[in-house]
C-alpha cells in the first residue's frame, strides 16, 4: 500500500501508514504523536480514494468499474496513476474498466487503450479511438498523435494519395511541408529536444530519395524517402505514360533539367484530362516495390498493430 502510494503521489508522505485487521478487514492509519491517530477515511479525499482503489484491485474481483476516478487528485497524480495500476493489475486476474474525462490521465494511456462514447443520432457506441481524436472532440483542442514532416507540397500530395487508397489510419495525423534540407534537418532536431510535434517516436520525417544521402539528421524520428528521387522529374522523364496530349506541350525549357520538370508538372495540372493522383499513380505503379515498402512503414506509423 505504501509503495503504491508513493509512486502515485511521487513522494513518502504516507510512508508511516500503518494498518490494522478488524475482523477480516484491514484499516489503515496514520499515527500522531501523545496517543492521537487519523483514520484512512479522515485522510484527504485523493489519499482515501486511492486507498480504496488499492484495496478493490487487489481484492481480487475480477472486474472491477471506476467512474471518475480522477476526480479527487491533482493532475501529477493522475499522470502516475494508470501506469501503477497497470503493474499491479498485471500480476492477477483482475479486469478494470476506468472512466474518465481527464486529458491528464487519457493522455498515458496504452495505445488501443482508450474508448470513447460517440453520440449518434439514434444511438450510442463505444468506440476505440486515439487520444488526439478524443482530445479534439471532446474539448476542441488542436494536437494530432502522429506527425509526418517534409519537405514540399508535392510530396505531402503524394503522401495523402497513398494514405486515401491505401491506409485506414487510427490515429489523428498531420503532414507538415517545412521546406528544404536544412529546415527538415532543423525542425527534426528541435523536436528531439523540445518535443514540438511530441516524443520523437511520433514523428517521421519523409524527403524526396536524392536527398536522403546528404540529411545529416540522425536523431530517433524515422526518415523515409519517396520511392523516386524527385516525382516532378520523374514524370517529365517518364512522360510516355501520360495521354498522348500531354506528352508535348509546349513550353519554355530551363537550363536545368529538374526547374524543367517543375514547369511540365505545373503545365499538365493546368491541362485537361490528369489529376494530382493521376501522376502519383503512376509513380506509385512503376516503382511498386519501393512504394510497398513506403506503405508499410505508413501503416505502422498511422494504425495500431
Amino acid at each position: 500500500m505504501v509503495n503504491f502510494l508513493s509512486r502515485v503521489y511521487s513522494d513518502h508522505k504516507l510512508s508511516d501508514l500503518k494498518v490494522t485487521k478488524v475482523g477480516k478487514f484491514n484499516f489503515y492509519f496514520v499515527l500522531l504523536d501523545n496517543d492521537y491517530y487519523i483514520r484512512e477515511d479522515h485522510l484527504s479525499s485523493g489519499e482515501y480514494f486511492l486507498i480504496q482503489l488499492y484495496r478493490l484491485i487487489t481484492s481480487g474481483a475480477s472486474l472491477i468499474l471506476i467512474d471518475e476516478l480522477d476526480l479527487a487528485l491533482d493532475a501529477a497524480a493522475q499522470v502516475k496513476l494508470y501506469n501503477t495500476i497497470k503493474e499491479i493489475v498485471r500480476e492477477g486476474s483482475t479486469k478494470v474498466i476506468l472512466f474518465s474525462h481527464s486529458l491528464a490521465f487519457m493522455s498515458t494511456v496504452d495505445e488501443g487503450g482508450l474508448y470513447y462514447l460517440e453520440n449518434g443520432t439514434d444511438s450510442a457506441s463505444l468506440e476505440a479511438r486515439s487520444f488526439g481524436y478524443v482530445k479534439s472532440d471532446l474539448y476542441g483542442f488542436i494536437g494530432k498523435d502522429r506527425y509526418i514532416i517534409t519537405e514540399d507540397d508535392v510530396l505531402v500530395g503524394f503522401l495523402n494519395f497513398l494514405i486515401r487508397k491505401y491506409i485506414s489510419p487510427f490515429f489523428e495525423y498531420e503532414i507538415i511541408p517545412v521546406g528544404g534540407l536544412p529546415q527538415i534537418e532543423t525542425m527534426g532536431r528541435k523536436n528531439d529536444v523540445h518535443q514540438i510535434f511530441g516524443d520523437p517516436s511520433k514523428l517521421i520525417i519523409f524527403v524526396d530519395k536524392d536527398i536522403v544521402g546528404q540529411l545529416k539528421y540522425s536523431g530517433p524520428s524515422k526518415v523515409l524517402h519517396s520511392p523516386v528521387d524527385d516525382i516532378e522529374l520523374f514524370i517529365w522523364q517518364n512522360k510516355d505514360k501520360l495521354p498522348a496530349h500531354l506528352r508535348d506541350l509546349r513550353f519554355k525549357h530551363a537550363e536545368k533539367e529538374k526547374a524543367t520538370a517543375k514547369t511540365f508538372w505545373k503545365k499538365i495540372l493546368r491541362s485537361d484530362g490528369v489529376s494530382r493522383d493521376d501522376l502519383f499513380a503512376i509513380v506509385a505503379c512503376e516503382n511498386e516495390i519501393e512504394t510497398d515498402e513506403l506503405i508499410g512503414e505508413l501503416k505502422a506509423h498511422l494504425c495500431l498493430d
